[in-house]
């Protein structure tokens, strides 16, 4: 293959079974994570359209619909758990230490592009890291290279930007041969002011990196990533901005073979981490799915009920025994005057005019049915907080069962994601010939419920009072707990209680008891 051969009918773009299995889960995540807006623009894939509903009707009612985004809560609610503390780095050198003050060199914390990662893999199922080096391409030595600051970091791709991921058993160990990540770029013109948009799309295979493009000509807001060429790196940021719309980059042909280039690592630079049940490999059913669908239920539920008020909050003048000359207007329909100041009489004294309103029983019953949706997503969403503390829709005991529960999945989760981090730093040391396999990450991974965290401090608290714990023992627990925060540092206070301490005047002496029994006597007789 060579460079610029278009002609080619290699499709770098093609999606394995797994990722075509995975887009449709991906998309419905995506669309009802993204709330009114984005729910909106599925149209009748979420709000079906009625039987003779006209095209104006349905857009009306369409635009009147919002979206009680209770995904969202959910999946933002459990990936803050294991993030409440900063993460921490043991056994990290230096070097690698001031690296995670910007992960990505984007300005972000290490904390904050796991908290992406983790995010991602709560919504989507899946999520993945690759850890890149930037191309050392014009670069005369390594001292350049040194001086230019050139080292390892992490960039999140999305789960329907991984276009293929294939693995094998190597020595035992399963190991990623191949993978194939979409991306785009978009080029500027000066002097027409327009914009050109090419997809590209990354072959990466152990000790290889492949680069294929291919002109698309509209402008494409979704983000991802983009490659810049010379003194890039294999993955570079794309400031597009976000829209939600999906569009398969392996429809079509026309890819043009850029380039390729060595790189000194033996396995492709990937973690990937899954959130849910994996039905088979790279398929992945999202913890929170039924959740998605049962917000598009009520999605579905609040558009009838409005249509509903639409037509029934309103009376509708009727008459009887009355013949009146109509007029009729242009589209057909009878004009009638009726409003403030208008008297409505009739010659026929058996004629008489009155209101028809509706009983309101169709009514209060969608209004039971959005309630009844909004208590089943409360619980699918595994919050047990009811804001409503009048309505309680379950036990208390089955609150602390359902929070025990969130609880044990979100660790579980959380202990997944450690890991893939500490195979991600991994990667960063064998970019430099490096070893950070003994480097370590302190994570929250105590997700008590409310009420036994209360009783936890507060136990902790009669302990110090007590005696029974010293005072930095349970500071330090305190701290763990979250009731003091990252900054506090726990040494710098026991130093200045232990200094309050020695300033303190000695305490003055105990006064004497008076004697005053009869004769001088110290005790009665």
């Amino acid at each position: 293959m060579t460079q610029g051969d278009s002609a080619s009918l290699a499709n770098p773009a093609a999606r394995s079974s797994s990722a075509m299995a995975m887009l449709p889960r991906i998309e419905l995540m995506r669309a009802c994570y993204g709330g009114t807006e984005a729910m909106r623009q599925m149209t009748t894939r979420f709000l079906p359209k009625q039987r003779r509903e006209t095209d104006e009707d349905y857009q009306n009612r369409l635009n009147s619909t919002t979206a009680v985004n209770k995904l969202r809560e959910a999946v933002d609610t459990a990936s803050a758990k294991p993030f409440t503390n900063m993460i921490g780095l043991n056994g990290a050198n230096e070097k690698l230490t001031s690296w995670m003050e910007d992960a990505d060199l984007q300005g972000n914390h290490l904390h904050l592009v796991a908290r992406e990662f983790f995010d991602e893999a709560i919504l989507t199922g899946l999520s993945h890291l690759i850890v890149d080096y930037p191309t050392t391409e014009g670069l005369a030595n390594y001292a350049v290279q040194k001086a230019s600051k050139i080292r390892p970091f992490m960039r999140g791709v999305k789960a329907e930007d991984m276009l293929a991921v294939y693995h094998e058993r190597i020595g035992g160990v399963r190991t990623i041969t191949h993978a194939r990540i979409a991306s785009t770029k978009y080029e500027f013109n000066r002097e027409t002011f327009q914009e050109e948009l090419w997809d590209i799309v990354f072959v990466l295979e152990p000790g290889l990196v492949q680069r294929w493009k291919r002109k698309r000509g509209t402008v494409f807001g979704r983000p991802g990533f983009a490659y810049l060429g010379q003194g890039g790196s294999i993955l570079t940021p794309n400031p597009l901005p976000y829209r939600f719309e999906m569009v398969d980059p392996g429809i079509g042909g026309g890819w043009i073979f850029e380039g390729e280039r060595k790189v000194d690592l033996k396995r492709v630079p990937l973690v990937t981490m899954t959130a849910g049940d994996e039905e088979s490999d790279g398929v992945v059913r999202p913890i929170f799915q039924d959740l998605a669908y049962k917000q598009i239920e009520h999605w579905q539920s609040s558009s009838e009920q409005r249509v509903i008020l639409s037509a029934a909050r309103f009376p509708m003048l009727a008459a009887s025994g009355i013949n009146l000359e109509t007029e009729i207007d242009e589209d057909g329909r009878v004009v009638f005057e009726i409003g403030p100041n208008k008297i409505l009489t009739t010659p026929d004294p058996q004629g008489r005019w009155y209101f028809i309103e509706c009983e309101g029983k169709s009514i209060e019953a969608g209004r039971k049915d959005i309630e009844a949706l909004e208590m089943q997503m409360d619980m699918l969403s595994l919050n047990p907080i009811i804001s409503q503390p009048s309505k309680q829709y379950v036990a208390q005991n089955e609150r602390s069962i359902t929070e025990t529960r969130v609880n044990t999945v979100v660790r579980d989760l959380a202990i997944t994601a450690k890991d893939a981090l500490h195979q991600a730093i991994t990667l960063m040391g064998e970019w430099i010939g490096e070893d950070y396999s003994g480097v370590t990450l302190d994570m929250n991974f105590d997700f008590s419920g409310t009420d036994q965290k209360a009783k936890n401090i507060g136990s902790i608290i009669q302990a110090m009072a007590m005696k029974g714990l010293s005072r930095q023992g349970g500071l330090e627990e305190l701290k763990r707990l979250n009731l003091l925060s990252d900054e506090f540092d726990i040494e710098a206070e026991v130093a200045r209680k232990i200094e309050d301490m020695a300033g303190d005047p000695p305490p003055p002496p105990a006064p004497k008891a008076e004697r005053d029994f009869p004769g001088g006597k110290t005790r009665p007789n």
